[in-house]
């Protein structure tokens, strides 16, 4: 096992993402909150000595996280939310920084673009 020079930014959607999935064009009306966070978000970031950093980093990013989030749900960018601020990135999306995370798989971590 290994701890990875990296921290982990988990989020969960808030009711605001599931009102804007519920207002796309061809909505699933009956998709719950539970349903929609079956599976996290799940971001690297940079490791962190301080709360602070991590917070600051996360400002940084949320445009790009928000942006990704909604394109998992629906690809037209002309419906998705213009307003990807961290005040509205706060409202909608809970998150959790994990700072030392342990790899349990031996081997080499391979990236790929998608």
């Amino acid at each position: 096992m290994w701890v990875i020079d990296r921290s982990v930014l988990i989020i969960e959607r808030k009711e605001a993402f599931l009102t804007w999935v519920r207002g796309l064009p061809d909505p699933d009306k009956v998709i719950t909150l539970e349903e929609i966070n079956e599976f996290p978000g799940c971001y690297l970031l940079p490791p962190f000595e301080e709360d602070k950093e991590a917070f600051e980093c996360i400002e940084e990013v949320c445009s790009d996280i928000f942006a990704e989030e909604m394109s998992a749900w629906h690809e037209d960018e002309k419906d998705w939310e213009e307003d990807r601020s961290f005040k509205n990135f706060k409202k909608w999306f809970h998150y959790k920084i994990c700072a030392m995370p342990v790899d349990m798989v031996e081997g080499e971590i391979e990236k790929e673009d998608y």
